[in-house]
């Protein structure tokens, strides 16, 4: 046995960056950015998009009405939800749709509300039976808040309060609603005994103080945990994170009691602010975006909550503008029941909280409205500054390994070099074996602005790199590929035969030298590299007697075998010279014409081996 080596020129990991660019690609360092794929969409545009980690299209979609102040997510199925509104967000007349487009752009569902019922706005979620739970501002007249308890000098026109609906689609534009949760029945007041919703607030941490804000609630975003059956919803003006009960009928979800946790529609956790209910605590939050609870198989932060604290410095007491990343574990045993101590939810303090060192480009991580966050499986976290339409990714030290800044304003895609002026609400990220990215093309097409040195950069970066190691054992020989992005591969052994495995083995049959190439391609390009093999030795020497393919050795005139689904013979004398082939024998071969002698008899396709050779005597 010899062994050949062929050593691969490795590329290096590195900075990919320069001081020129204002959008599209601004900084990666490739080999530590997680696997996956972005989709975005900016604020008053019309179309999502889904980005690789070089900034390259790889699907886009086109929606009837505007995104605004809402998030966008990949389904199962590839398709795409969005929450769309007529622009201006919010007037009178104008309405608020969710809309589901297939990977193909086809219009699958659209539903719509008139903005005299109410808002669907900022954030959905659809649930593992189809349905899409949505966030709903509802307008009650003022005379119906002072009932409730509310002082009248926090009023002005109206008074919103938040709902969640559980919507199951219908046709291509209707729903209907099979459950809800609503905030009116979870007030507490204690302005008026006469009024309706009276009470000690300290005294009911469950429920919500009807005179916490002047005029409206506003939720911002939404998650679901299936495991508990549990929703989490943001609070934006409250500066608190709210979880409730989705096991509920609709009626239980509008009383204090039933479902799977014994609490009904009441919350069961709150965290962020606990002056809101009564308790003299430290505020953790300050105008925070998108609790998103975390995989529970993910290895950092299993099934604990992020969130994405906007005003972060400001709670510290200090004059910044600084964001935070904070993930809090408020359910140690996972069970879905949170612990308290006296009328404080636990727990007093975040678990985590993202390194702020500022960033790479364009200072540190901030934005006062919007914007989410997302771990991702190798432990890094995903940010979006919704203000400033800056997406990045930082690995487990806190430091920058990526970002991106969205070129699309409200009118138009800015050009390379100019400043963008775009926002975008939040960000998600899959993984290529994520359900609804399955069988699909994943190759960028292009870009979104004009131009971006950094884009082409990355993509060479990933561009297959080729060569094999190669070790030689008679006739035959073991080969490994020693690559980077090789994608998928083909070889050619230089006789007709090749091969699509990574680590192939081969036998030639004869003595030579051949001309061996493997070929590596994925959606950056290709790259090849061919390497002449000499062969001494003849594949006759390659014996192996355990599983044997003739019945007998000792041969009068035909040779019988012990399988019929040989795919061709090959028979040898001493010398190593092929005396007789055949293709697709059957069970016996005449080979009475031959001379008396000892003879080898090579076979393909016995039992899955490339070759069977078995030394024979013919009388």
């Amino acid at each position: 046995m010899f062994l050949i080596l062929l050593l691969l020129l490795i590329k290096v990991n590195g900075q990919i960056t320069n001081t020129t660019n204002t959008v599209g690609l601004l900084y990666s360092e490739p080999e530590k950015v997680s696997e996956g794929y972005l989709l975005f969409v900016p604020l008053g545009s019309q179309n999502a998009y889904l980005i690789d980690n070089c900034g390259l299209i790889v699907n886009q979609w086109a929606f009837t009405k505007t995104s605004v102040y809402s998030g966008c997510y990949l389904l199962e199925d590839g398709s795409v939800l969005n929450l769309t509104n007529d622009y201006p967000y919010g007037y009178k007349g104008s309405e608020s749709c969710i809309e589901r487009r297939s990977w193909n752009d086809e219009l699958i569902w659209e539903y719509c509300i008139d903005s005299e019922v109410g808002e669907f706005h900022s954030d959905m979620h659809i649930l593992p039976n189809g349905n899409v739970l949505i966030l709903m501002q509802e307008y009650f007249s003022v005379e119906e808040a002072i009932l409730s308890g509310v002082n009248p000098s926090l009023l002005k026109n109206n008074y919103n309060l938040e709902a969640v609906l559980e919507l199951k689609p219908l046709g291509i534009d209707s729903a209907e609603i099979v459950w809800q949760w609503r905030m009116k029945d979870h007030l507490i007041q204690e302005f008026d005994e006469s009024k309706d919703n009276y009470g000690i607030i300290a005294e009911h941490p469950r429920k919500y103080d009807a005179n916490l804000f002047e005029d409206f609630t506003h939720f911002n975003s939404i998650d679901y945990n299936e495991s508990l059956d549990q929703i989490v919803v943001s609070s934006w003006n409250d500066h608190e994170i709210y979880i409730i009960d989705h096991s509920t009928t609709i009626e239980e979800a509008a009383e204090s009691s039933g479902g799977k946790y014994g609490y009904g529609g009441d919350f069961l956790f709150r965290w962020g602010n606990p002056s809101n209910y009564g308790v003299e605590k430290e505020q953790r939050l300050l105008g925070q975006h998108n609790p998103r609870w975390i995989p529970e198989d993910f290895e950092r932060f299993g099934g604990m909550l992020s969130i994405y604290n906007n005003r972060y410095e400001e709670l510290l007491g200090n004059n910044l503008e600084k964001s935070a990343v904070v993930v809090i574990n408020p359910d140690l045993d996972r069970d879905g029941v949170y612990e308290m101590e006296g009328s404080n939810f636990l727990p007093e303090s975040y678990e985590y909280v993202l390194p702020n060192t500022g960033a790479v480009i364009g200072g540190p991580m901030f934005s006062n409205l919007m914007s989410g966050a997302v771990v991702q499986p190798n432990g890094n976290i995903v940010t979006c500054e919704a203000e400033k339409g800056r997406l990045t990714e930082f690995d487990e030290d806190g430091k920058v390994v990526w970002m991106y800044q969205c070129p699309i304003g409200y009118y138009y895609i800015f050009a390379q070099g100019t400043r963008a002026n775009s926002q975008v609400y939040k960000v998600e990220k899959y993984k290529a074996d994520y359900p609804g990215l399955l069988g699909r093309d994943l190759c960028g097409t292009s870009i979104i602005e004009n131009e971006n040195m950094l884009s082409d950069e990355c993509a060479q970066f990933w561009s297959p790199n080729i060569a094999f190691l190669f070790a030689i054992n008679g006739a035959e020989v073991d080969f490994t590929l020693s690559a980077q992005n090789h994608g998928e591969v083909s070889w050619d052994f230089g006789e007709g035969n090749t091969s699509t495995e990574d680590n192939p083995t081969h036998i030639f049959e004869m003595p030579g030298t051949y001309e061996v190439c493997v070929n590596g391609s994925n959606c950056f390009g290709n790259d090849s590299y061919c390497k002449a093999i000499e062969i001494t030795a003849t594949s006759i020497e390659q014996f192996n007697h355990a599983n044997q393919l003739l019945t007998t050795n000792i041969i009068n005139d035909k040779l019988l075998f012990s399988v019929n689904s040989l795919k061709k013979i090959s028979i040898f004398n001493e010398a190593g010279l092929v005396v007789k082939q055949m293709e697709n024998p059957h069970y016996a071969v005449e080979i009475q014409n031959l001379p008396a002698g000892i003879y080898f008899l090579q076979a393909e396709g016995f039992k899955n081996k490339p070759f069977k050779v078995e030394r024979f005597v013919k009388l």
